[in-house]
């Protein structure tokens, strides 16, 4: 048996090859260069759309800071008012009580400030005092009453009585402070309440 050659290695067959190959180069260029185009067009896009995406959240960020921040501020100036009154109001009853705790038992100024005390404690401060300041009345006002009896009886006070009235004037003080630093949202646990509760 004889070797052939086969066709392909013939320069006939090498020459269709060839012709073939440069027939469709441009076709395959053509192709090649369009789907990178394509490829290169999707990616930028892609970036494009992912860029945008961001500035979008990063923009709805800002906005609902900003309205946070103004309906922070709206609620202040909508409270106001309210905390200025506590506010005036908490200061009266720290003067009344602590007069109450220094003062002689002369009948004229005791029955002024207790009065203003009993005032204070069924109504102007009832409404807008802390839980912390009702409950720290409330102790101040048994013990006062105590005192009171000993007073209007033109009895002798007693010290211990007086004392402990004292102390809890102190309990009062701490108490109002303490509201005044969550009603104006500087309260030590970091909350920023703008209301008494």
């Amino acid at each position: 048996m004889t070797d052939r050659p086969s066709p392909s290695a013939s320069p006939l067959g090498q020459n269709l090859v060839l012709e073939l190959a440069k027939s469709w180069l441009p076709v395959l260029s053509i192709v090649i260069g369009s789907l990178w185009g394509l490829f290169t067009y999707l990616d930028h896009d892609r970036i494009a759309r992912d860029e945008t995406a961001a500035k979008l959240k990063l923009q709805q960020s800002e906005n609902a800071a900003q309205f946070s921040k103004d309906s922070r501020t709206r609620l202040i100036e909508a409270q106001k008012p309210f905390l200025d009154k506590q506010l005036l109001l908490y200061f009266e009853t720290a003067q009344v009580v602590g007069r109450l705790v220094t003062e002689s038992s002369a009948p004229a100024d005791w029955n002024r400030d207790r009065i203003r005390f009993e005032q204070l404690y069924w109504s102007e401060l009832s409404m807008v005092e802390h839980s912390e300041v009702a409950a720290a009345m409330v102790q101040f006002g048994n013990q006062l009453a105590v005192v009171d009896k000993a007073v209007q009886t033109k009895q002798p006070v007693d010290v211990s009585d007086v004392k402990q009235l004292q102390q809890l004037a102190l309990v009062i003080a701490h108490a109002l402070r303490r509201g005044i630093e969550s009603s104006w949202g500087n309260s030590k646990d970091g909350a920023q309440s703008i209301v008494a509760p």
